[in-house]
């Protein structure tokens, strides 16, 4: 695979594991306008 894509990849897994432990924060979970956004963030 190219080396590009790789890294796009590694940057996706990244930010799935920040958005889905930002999810599971109750301070986010108590905010729905931010839990709203990381939602919609993950499901983009």
């Amino acid at each position: 695979m190219k080396p590009s894509i790789v890294a796009k990849l590694e940057a996706l897994h990244e930010r799935h594991e920040e958005v889905q432990a930002l999810l599971g924060d109750a301070q986010t979970i108590a905010t729905r306008n931010v839990f709203a956004h990381y939602h919609a963030n993950m499901r983009s």
